[in-house]
């Protein structure tokens, strides 16, 4: 009886390696902060949240709304047609919810 137990177990463990092996995809491309998520990496506790790809070395800032961005009394830019901040403004974080690539610049020292 023992013995059809441990058989039993070691089938169980064997098939949860096998499942283990399968399930993680080493060929998923990281361009972003979701594709770094999803290939297990971890999220940074900050915010706006940070992803780093171990592999590549990479960090990914998950980006923030415009509305979010406003009340923290920055801007929004559209990077696309050249914009950047100011001198006396930091590149805070990408800003969703746009067609074209945008981003959030927040006054220095906020």
């Amino acid at each position: 009886m023992v013995s059809w137990v441990l058989v039993g177990f070691g089938v169980l463990v064997l098939l949860g390696l096998v499942f283990f092996y399968f399930a993680v995809d080493e060929d998923v491309e990281i361009t972003d902060f979701a594709s770094c998520i999803v290939a297990g990496n971890p999220a940074m506790e900050s915010y706006p949240r940070q992803c780093r790809d171990a592999s590549s070395d990479r960090t990914f800032v998950e980006g923030i709304s415009p509305n979010e961005c406003l009340d923290m009394g920055g801007r929004t830019l559209n990077i696309v047609v050249g914009d950047e901040c100011y001198d006396n403004e930091t590149n805070f974080s990408p800003v969703i919810g746009f067609i074209s690539p945008n981003i959030c610049c927040i006054p220095n020292g906020s």
